[in-house]
């Protein structure tokens, strides 16, 4: 029996709309935008003849990067592994542990790499060299980091009273997801990191186009009117205010700025 996303591939084959797929299947339009970059737009993922290609399409890739960075003599071995492993996670404890560093350490040498001029330029050049050869567009990254900085559980999982339901791997984004792990107390699922994705934004865009403001100001929008309405039934009270609000209304590159 065919699932979600293939059902969905032959909508889109026909011409139907993305926000109408998501309507139809009862999915988000980031998982719909998800399905169509990473399969729709490159034809069917179930060919194993295109698997082995890809495989060797990304072992090609990886040997490219590593022989670019082995050039690199102003690096050390573990700084040369740490920059190759972040720009494939994003995430410096995990590049740090990676590259092997402890674990106890992991978070702290992270840090510390990331401030440092040589590794943060070789860091820069490795992502230019990637974003180059995948063609992605400034866009494309604002898009992805948007999705991100408001990106809603509810995408993933449904709760109330009966307990939490988690949605199939198929109707949903899964490159928002960082972790999805179950222990005794159950499964959970962590999302990629909202407030570094919105840094990423303030950083980088002082100013934004039409377009991308308006994008900005929907999701504000939206965002204030879920978490009013968890306030409502939360009686009154804001559970677990994280500052993201605080950081929709402006007041983020302040907050970030006093950290610093």
């Amino acid at each position: 029996m065919p699932d979600t996303r293939d059902l969905a591939y032959q909508d889109y084959l026909e011409g139907m709309k993305y926000k109408d797929i998501a309507k139809k299947y009862g999915v988000s339009l980031s998982a719909v935008k998800s399905w169509a970059a990473r399969y729709w737009k490159k034809g069917s993922c179930n060919s194993a003849t295109k698997k082995v290609a890809t495989k060797r399409k990304d072992q090609k890739i990886i040997a490219e990067e590593v022989e670019q960075i082995l050039g690199n003599n102003g690096l050390t071995d573990k700084q040369r592994l740490f920059c190759l492993c972040y720009i494939r996670c994003f995430n410096a404890t995990k590049a740090a542990i990676k590259a092997g560093y402890s674990a106890e350490t992991a978070y702290s040498i992270g840090f510390e790499n990331l401030k440092k001029p040589e590794i943060k330029a070789e860091i820069e050049r490795l992502k230019q060299s990637r974003l180059n050869r995948e063609l992605l567009s400034e866009d494309d990254l604002f898009q992805k980091y948007m999705d991100i900085a408001f990106s809603d559980m509810t995408d993933y999982a449904s709760f109330g009273p009966g307990g939490v339901v988690l949605k199939d791997s198929g109707q949903v984004d899964g490159t928002l997801i960082t972790e999805v792990k179950e222990g005794k107390a159950g499964v959970s699922v962590k999302l990629a990191d909202r407030m570094q994705a919105l840094k990423w934004l303030t950083d980088r865009y002082t100013s934004f186009n039409p377009e991308q403001q308006a994008r900005i100001d929907k999701y504000k929008a939206e965002t204030a009117k879920v978490e009013a309405e968890n306030k409502e039934r939360a009686g009154g009270e804001q559970p677990g205010d994280d500052g993201f609000l605080e950081a929709l209304n402006g007041s983020v590159a302040k907050d970030w700025a006093d950290e610093d």
